[in-house]
């Protein structure tokens, strides 16, 4: 329980970083805020969460739009399609579209993001939360998940 409050109160420091660097930049000023979360938003955990970053971001100010998408992730067995799901997100916010800040809520939409060949605006600040600092590359599509070796990278000691 104690991690837990740790985390929360991590995420809610970085929320307030990131929403600082996210108003410093009038070119994005109308940008909307993409939400991507790994799990129905519907579901507790990630509601509260959901609820508590807009709640902060009022309080802070925030009057740009929020968009909230949904990659639906219920198993492992479906791993090898959150890759295309997320391409498929990221490709609906592009140009006029495009978003000031991209939040990743849970491990399978961070995976998946950073999974991506070609990141949609690797100048957008990107802020995760219900995440951990490993993540897994998601292998090709042919791999067989059965005999699959995943390795695992610590994100902060590679581009920390």
């Amino acid at each position: 329980m104690e991690k837990f409050i740790i985390r929360i109160v991590c995420f809610f420091i970085s929320v307030i970083g990131v929403f600082r660097m996210a108003f410093s930049q009038d070119v994005r000023e109308n940008s909307p805020i993409l939400i991507i979360s790994s799990y129905n938003p519907e579901t507790s955990q990630t509601s509260n969460n959901i609820s508590e970053f807009l709640d902060e971001y009022k309080a802070l100010g925030g009057v740009s739009p929020v968009i909230i998408e949904n990659m639906n992730c219920k198993s492992f067995s479906e791993a090898m399609k959150w890759e295309g799901q997320m391409k498929e997100i990221l490709n609906k916010y592009q140009e006029s579209r495009t978003p000031s800040l991209i939040v990743l809520l849970g491990q399978e939409a961070w995976t998946a993001y950073l999974s991506q060949d070609d990141i949609l605006g690797r100048h957008i600040p990107i802020l995760c939360g219900m995440v951990s600092k490993n993540a897994l590359l998601l292998p090709d599509e042919q791999v067989d998940l059965h005999s699959w070796e995943p390795a695992s990278i610590d994100f902060e000691k590679k581009f920390g």
